[in-house]
């Protein structure tokens, strides 16, 4: 076959980028070959294999389009689920305003956790002692959570916070003991910080050692305060980090 039976096709820069085309033209059964940067083609198939090369490439931009709208509904719809929780955390502390027995039967309280009352160790991220206890937590976890939830999904990221946030305070109780008493979703807050130094990529891959650093100095920074229960926001961040590496792990193994 004469070189002027051949066509310039395509230029890419190098085999590897235009390799994708070229699979395009071999399930077409186009006879092609690669010189000069330039996939050719036979002059005579050559009309019909841009037409099929353009439909290929408008097809793959289509179906980035599509992800990166999926993906966007789906962060606005963590958005929206987020919130939702956040307003029912600010219901409760309305109804605790209504019913000032409610903080007492809900708040964890090692003397009644000793007489089996266990459910405080969950119910008592629920409650907050004023407006800006409330709002403190708030916005020191939306941003966090929502960012986890971008990651691992919206139910598994509450089924941890929750979890973790339980246990953490469960853990925290076993070295205070008797008298103790604490309440505020900011246990659960930690793990959210815990599970986002390690789920979330960053745009500089930052070493364990430094996340674990960048994560204490949340911890020293907002755990000042009188009343603060800082065993609770320790235990919540060393359990968010040790759940966070392991599930890393294991996806990536998985993958």
């Amino acid at each position: 076959m004469d070189r002027q039976e051949w066509v310039p096709l395509i230029h890419s820069s190098n085999f590897e980028h235009a390799f994708d085309k070229i699979l395009v033209l071999e399930a077409l059964g186009i006879n092609w070959k690669w010189e000069q940067n330039i996939i050719w083609v036979e002059k005579a198939k050559a009309k019909f294999a841009l037409k099929e090369i353009l439909e290929y490439e408008h097809e793959l931009l289509t179906i980035s389009t599509n992800n990166s709208n999926l993906t966007s509904n789906y962060n606005a719809s963590y958005f929206i689920q987020n919130s939702i929780i956040f307003a029912l955390l600010s219901l409760i502390f309305v109804l605790q305003q209504y019913f000032p027995h409610l903080t007492n039967q809900l708040i964890l309280n090692a003397s009644k956790i000793k007489n089996k009352e266990f459910f405080r160790l969950f119910t008592s991220l629920f409650i907050h002692a004023d407006p800006a206890h409330l709002l403190g937590n708030i916005f020191f976890s939306f941003y966090f959570i929502q960012k986890v939830c971008e990651q691992i999904g919206f139910k598994i990221t509450w089924t941890l916070v929750l979890g973790l946030g339980t246990i953490a305070n469960g853990i925290n109780l076993l070295f205070l003991g008797l008298p103790h008493k604490s309440l505020g979703f900011s246990t659960a807050s930690f793990v959210a910080l815990g599970l986002f130094f390690t789920l979330t990529p960053t745009k500089s891959n930052l070493s364990v050692w430094l996340k674990i650093a960048l994560a204490l100095c949340f911890l020293a920074i907002f755990s000042q305060g009188k009343h603060t229960d800082v065993g609770s926001h320790f235990w919540g961040l060393i359990l968010g980090f040790c759940t966070g590496f392991y599930y890393k792990k294991r996806t990536t193994n998985e993958k």
